[in-house]
């Protein structure tokens, strides 16, 4: 169930593109001159209450950044260029905003 999971918890399964705690998509991004970017993840079958922020460690092996990066152009060509500042901690509060 993934209301027992820490939120730790939740984004390692995302990492692993886990079974039990599917990703449904990644909604939105954000990041500042002095931020690294987070992301915003909405997990397959539950609604926008149950969206957790997750740093670029969490997600970089995820599919569905894949599929995010597909849609966002510019943004995969700032990757590209070595201009997205990228955290490397573990997870990222979900308060934690530009």
């Amino acid at each position: 169930n993934k209301g027992d999971q820490t939120e730790e918890e939740l984004i390692r399964a995302c990492a692993r593109d886990s079974e039990d705690f599917p990703v449904e998509k990644i909604i939105i991004h954000r990041f500042g001159t002095k931020k690294p970017i987070i992301f915003k993840i909405r997990w397959k079958g539950y609604g926008p209450e149950a969206d957790t922020w997750a740093s670029w460690e969490d997600v970089k092996d995820c599919s569905a950044l894949e599929q995010y990066l597909k849609e966002k152009h510019s943004l995969k060509k700032k990757f590209e260029d070595g201009k997205v500042r990228k955290q490397t901690n573990k997870t990222v509060g979900m308060g934690e905003e530009e």
